[in-house]
C-alpha cells in the first residue's frame, strides 16, 4: 500500500513508512485524522487520543521556510483533512523582482468548501444591496435611506451569518471552513538571502511538508 504522507509503496504489514517514518493508516473513506498530529480519530473521539487537539474547529498557523530555487514537493494528501488527494492547486508569491511557485494538494470536497465563508459573506451583503435598491425604487429618498441602513446592517451581520451557515465550520478532522492554506510570502534577510515562507493551518500537514522539503 502507498504511504499517505510521502506516497512510497511499502509492505502492508509494516506499521510505519520506512522512507518518512509516518504512521500508516488505512485508506478507506470516512476516516478522520487529527489536524494537530495526523493520528486517526475514532468515530466518538471529540479530541485526539494522542495530542488532545480538538476533533472539531482546530486551526494552527504553522510555517515552512523554503528555498526560492526549485519547486517544493507537496505531500500526497489533502492539505486540510489529510485524506486522499484528487487535485493540485498552484500557489505562489512575487516580491522584490522574485517569484515563487508551489503546489497544494486537496481532496475534491475540501477544495470545493475552501473560501465558502467568504462567498456567503458576499452573498449576504449582495442581498442587502438588492433590497436597498428595491426600496429606493418604491419609496424614493426615504427608501434609499432605509435601504442604506439595511445594507450596512447586512454587511455587518454577514460574517456572523456566514460563520453559522457554513457547513464546513466544524467538520471533524478539518480546518474550519477548509481554509487550510494561509498563503506564501517572500522574505529577505541580511546577506542578500531570500526565502519563501508558506503558512498551513493543519499542523500535521505542515510537519509532512517540512519533512519532504527539509
Amino acid at each position: 500500500m502507498a504511504c499517505r504522507s510521502c506516497g512510497a509503496e511499502t509492505e502492508s504489514k509494516e506499521r510505519y513508512c520506512p522512507p518518512c517514518a509516518a504512521r500508516k493508516r488505512p485508506g478507506a473513506g470516512g476516516l478522520c485524522f487529527c489536524v494537530g498530529c495526523g493520528e486517526t480519530l475514532g468515530p466518538k473521539d471529540e479530541s485526539c487520543p494522542e495530542c488532545r487537539t480538538p476533533a472539531r474547529g482546530a486551526s494552527f498557523e504553522e510555517t515552512a521556510d523554503l528555498s526560492l530555487f526549485g519547486r517544493p514537493t507537496a505531500p500526497k494528501s489533502c492539505c486540510c483533512c489529510l485524506g486522499d488527494m484528487s487535485r493540485t492547486e498552484e500557489a505562489g508569491a512575487a516580491a522584490m523582482g522574485l517569484t515563487f511557485d508551489m503546489d497544494l494538494n486537496w481532496c475534491e470536497a475540501c477544495f470545493a468548501r475552501k473560501g465558502s465563508k467568504w462567498r456567503l459573506i458576499v452573498a449576504t451583503a449582495a442581498c442587502g444591496l438588492v433590497l436597498a435598491l428595491l426600496l429606493h425604487s418604491q419609496w424614493g429618498k426615504g427608501g434609499f435611506i432605509l435601504g442604506a441602513i439595511l445594507t450596512a446592517l447586512a454587511a455587518g451581520l454577514a460574517p456572523q451569518v456566514a460563520e453559522k451557515l457554513d457547513p464546513g465550520r466544524t467538520l471533524r478532522g478539518h480546518v474550519p471552513h477548509c481554509d487550510a492554506f494561509g498563503g506564501v510570502q517572500i522574505f529577505h534577510v541580511s546577506g542578500q538571502k531570500f526565502f519563501a515562507r508558506a503558512t498551513f493551518r493543519n499542523r500535521a500537514y505542515a510537519d509532512r511538508f517540512r519533512q519532504r522539503n527539509g
